[in-house]
């Protein structure tokens, strides 16, 4: 059972035209149905704090976790580390299993898998939805 999701920023919740509004809707959806959605990104601490207000991610994910306050960056092992320590602060403790990783970068990914944390290569919405109903996410009526 998924208990966190952990998106990337940067060309997934970001891409080259901006804000992915369906993806950012998406997880607005799974966030209602209990399961906390975060960020995790190779950003400074400055470009991150910057995205989470003027992009207004704030609004619908629940917390951002950026390399330059980490000071680990994907996909090194210590940066999943770190996540997993703020998130067992945050979430009481979910186990690595249960925490569900998707990003744009293959080598980020298998990373994620060797940490212990479901992963996913994000390449298309409709593949995304696909992988989240493997996972047994709900994200709309009529899931499960």
């Amino acid at each position: 059972m998924i208990r966190i999701i952990v998106w990337d920023v940067m060309g997934v919740v970001l891409g080259d035209e901006g804000p992915n509004l369906e993806l950012i809707s998406l997880a607005q959806k799974i966030r209602e149905t209990g399961v906390p959605c975060v960020l995790g990104t190779n950003l400074s601490s400055t470009q991150a704090s910057r995205i989470w207000e003027d992009f207004g991610l704030k609004e619908h994910f629940d917390e951002i976790f950026a390399s330059g306050n980490l000071g680990a960056w994907k996909p090194d092992q210590m940066f999943f580390k770190a996540v997993q320590d703020e998130l067992d602060v945050l979430y009481d403790n979910p186990p690595q299993q249960n925490v569900l990783f998707i990003d744009d970068s293959r080598d980020n990914v298998a990373a994620a898998e060797a940490f212990g944390w479901r992963s996913e290569c994000f390449g298309t919405m409709e593949k995304l939805h696909e992988d989240l109903r493997t996972y047994k996410v709900t994200f709309e009526q009529g899931d499960l």
